[in-house]
């Protein structure tokens, strides 16, 4: 993810990792930090947008496009720094 965020800087492309991790910011700071992941990190300890987007597992992964639909629900991890991932959002991108 960190690669398709810097890869996309200053495109319309936003990434938000949400952590359902009870603990917190106490756990994700560590996490992001010794990844060095530069994109924003949102915390969900109460696990509330487990029921809203109705998560199966973790990771998963939601794309949404500028008009708030979910166009491409991914269960798993994924390589999103590939040229194929590149040019699927670039596409998305030029359809919004």
């Amino acid at each position: 993810m960190e690669k398709l965020y810097k890869e996309m800087s200053g495109e319309k492309l936003e990434i938000l990792a949400v952590s359902v991790d009870a603990a917190g910011k106490k756990d994700v700071a560590p996490f992001m930090e010794k990844r060095k992941l530069t994109f924003q990190p949102l915390l969900d300890p109460k696990s509330r947008i487990s029921s809203l987007y109705l998560t199966t597992g973790i990771p998963e992964s939601f794309i949404i496009n500028q008009n708030g639909i979910i166009v491409k629900k991914i269960i798993g991890p994924t390589d999103w720094s590939t040229p194929e991932a590149y040019k699927y959002f670039r596409e998305l991108i030029k359809l919004s």
